[in-house]
């Protein structure tokens, strides 16, 4: 398993294009913004021949779900992530406002993770960890063979995540 990190947005959140040997891939928490975002988010993929299979978020907070459309839009995507944080989706913009980010429309769910015990792409199945706390969905995306895990806004370095959150 492949693993690259992009930051987008200015919030600087961590997006990541995760792929095997079958280069195909999954996006996990899409936070590009705009077109030069869009437009690097799909160099990366196109230029490595990745197919991206998927669009999974951990939670479901704007900054995390901002390119999450235009990954739909681009490559014909579904997009995965806990029906418990569809509220966060359909009130994006006035959290967003705070922050001086506008946000556009919010994509709508496809996969409810709550309904599932992995995601699979290729070769490769990450389980899903329900990790409340930073928002009612959240999750971690749990890579065993690779001994990695996508904790979202659970952790940060050096710190456990945010939880002074609402929900």
């Amino acid at each position: 398993m492949k693993v690259a990190s992009l930051q987008f947005n200015p919030i600087c959140e961590n997006t990541y294009v995760v792929w095997d040997d079958t280069n195909e891939c999954i996006v996990v928490d899409a936070g590009n913004s705009d077109e030069r975002e869009n437009a690097r988010l799909k160099e990366f993929i196109d230029s490595r021949g990745l197919h991206p299979r998927m669009a999974v978020n951990t939670h479901g907070h704007f900054d995390h779900t901002l390119g999450v459309q235009f990954l739909k839009d681009t490559y014909g995507i579904p997009f995965a992530l806990s029906g418990k944080d569809k509220f966060l989706l359909d009130n994006a913009a006035p959290g967003s406002s705070i922050f001086g980010v506008k946000v556009g429309a919010m994509p709508s769910i496809d996969l409810d993770l709550d309904t599932t015990d992995e995601v699979r792409f290729g070769h490769t199945a990450l389980k899903i960890i329900p990790t409340p706390g930073h928002t009612p969905g959240h999750v971690s995306l749990y890579a065993p063979q690779a001994k990695a895990v996508f904790t979202g806004d659970t952790l940060f370095r050096e710190s456990i995540g945010r939880t002074d959150l609402p929900g």
